[in-house]
């Protein structure tokens, strides 16, 4: 009964280990200067925030970033994963010693790690129990903090990301520090930020590295808010501009992260008012709009549930990709279409792009990367208005470094971070819910739908939802 509730994942501050390049599982390591600076920068940013639970590993590098929170109950399950003999050695030494081993890992095959060590099937056991257990123990609305360790997040996020067709990892690793939040939403744990590290400076560590090893970089920025978010309603490829609060957004944004070398937009008001804060000339491309809606456009999902019931059900209870609006584009169609418009943008190697865009759009683009598509895209909860999300670009393929970072609108008079384009609850069942066909015209087949209570979160079935744009 944790409807609502969010957890908050942690990984410790930095320790001596990890400026020597050592991988420590379960040896102990104590946070060095530069970890007391990130403890520092994160007990500033979290002065404000309440939290009902504070859980910690119960190793010291854990235990030592938990006290920003207050007195921790310590949770064994939440300790580092078991390296077996890897613990203690170089990246270096592991390629030197252990090569095939450490192949046969990256590559996701089910192989003790450092020969003794647990399996990524006993890692991904553990640890969705533990989160899960976590979940339990918190009523609606709760919040949980826990401090923990590099592979545990791992875990957690590779359910999120996934890997592509080729067997590749989408999904970087965290930072020390950086923070992970999961919402729970109808029985599913659903990415609300992954490794936002904005109490460190706003571009994040492997971003960095990689811009000053040449290699391209690029962030997928929301637009401001629009009164459609705030009214919940559909805009799709409709011409909403920014409001007073989404105006204050950009500004807070421009003012935080600074300019990109470059900044690409999607030609909506909405899109080209946000990226016009971030650079002054823009390049326009088309192909980056947002999913049109058709008929839904600036509709309530009370006014489309009234009047497309048969198509709403198809799409968000039997879970059917078709064209929203009778008139609009599937989700297929968006994913091609924003691809192809990523794709032709052709980054520098050591820059910086911007590409201002919309919320489903930025969703579809990660469900891709994951070659799951439609079914992956209710892993991800809607990226704030006006956030951040972070890609390295090599051959390989892109790398997603984090995800709606937004710690610009922390504090920010009049605006919640929380609040970008509210819909109401009762809209919001997960995939477990459509495939069991729970809701069919808005009426569960227990009973009534919940009251309309304010909230993020999205469509059923994984559409862009809260008055999405």
């Amino acid at each position: 009964m944790s409807e609502g509730a969010e957890v908050w994942l942690v990984r410790h501050a930095r320790t001596e280990a990890n400026a020597a390049g050592i991988w420590q599982g379960r040896t102990e390591s104590g946070v060095d200067a530069v970890g007391e600076g990130q403890i520092a920068a994160l007990a500033a940013r979290l002065a404000r925030e309440q939290f009902d639970l504070i859980l910690s590993s119960p190793l010291q590098r854990a235990r030592q970033t938990a006290k920003v929170f207050g007195d921790p109950i310590i949770e064994a399950d939440l300790v580092e994963i078991d390296l077996g003999r890897w613990d203690g050695l170089t990246t270096a030494e592991l390629i030197d010693s252990h090569r095939p081993d450490l192949e046969a890992f990256a590559r996701g095959e089910e192989v003790p790690l450092g020969g003794s060590g647990e399996t990524p099937q006993q890692i991904t056991m553990r640890i969705e129990s533990i989160v899960d257990r976590i979940f339990e123990r918190l009523s609606p609305g709760q919040r949980a903090v826990v401090v923990t360790h590099g592979g545990v997040l791992d875990a957690v996020t590779q359910r999120s990301f996934g890997r592509d067709a080729s067997g590749r990892r989408i999904g970087g690793l965290t930072d020390n520090t950086g923070i992970t939040r999961l919402i729970r939403r109808f029985g599913s744990n659903r990415l609300v930020t992954f490794n936002d590290t904005g109490h460190l400076g706003p571009r994040p560590a492997a971003l960095s590295a990689a811009l000053a090893r040449d290699r391209a970089g690029m962030v997928l920025v929301r637009h401001g808010q629009t009164r459609a978010n705030v009214e919940r309603r559909w805009q799709g490829h409709s011409d909403w501009g920014l409001d007073a609060v989404g105006r204050r957004q950009v500004r807070a944004l421009a003012e935080w992260y600074g300019r990109p070398d470059r900044v690409v937009t999607s030609p909506l008001g909405r899109a080209l008012e946000t990226a016009r804060g971030l650079g002054s000339d823009p390049e326009v491309i088309d192909g980056l709009v947002e999913l049109g809606f058709g008929e839904w456009e600036g509709l309530t999902v009370e006014e489309v549930r009234s009047s497309h019931s048969t198509l709403f059900d198809r799409i968000f209870v039997d879970g059917q990709d078709l064209a929203r609006g009778v008139t609009g584009e599937s989700w297929a169609q968006l994913t091609a279409r924003f691809r192809a418009a990523i794709d032709s943008i052709n980054p520098g190697r050591g820059m910086l792009t911007a590409v201002v865009t919309h919320g489903a759009a930025i969703r579809s683009y990660l469900a891709d990367l994951s070659g799951a598509g439609w079914a992956a895209a209710g892993r991800w909860e809607t990226p704030a208005n006006s956030s951040v999300t972070h890609l390295v670009l090599s051959e390989r393929g892109p790398l997603i470094v984090d995800y709606s970072s937004a710690i610009h609108l922390e504090g920010l008079e009049g605006v919640s971070a929380d609040l970008e384009s509210p819909q109401p609850e009762s809209t919001k069942l997960g995939s477990d819910e459509l495939r069991s066909g729970k809701l069919r015209s808005g009426k569960l087949r227990s009973g009534k739908l919940s009251s309309t209570k304010v909230s993020t979160g999205e469509h059923p079935g994984h559409e862009p939802g809260k008055g999405e744009g």
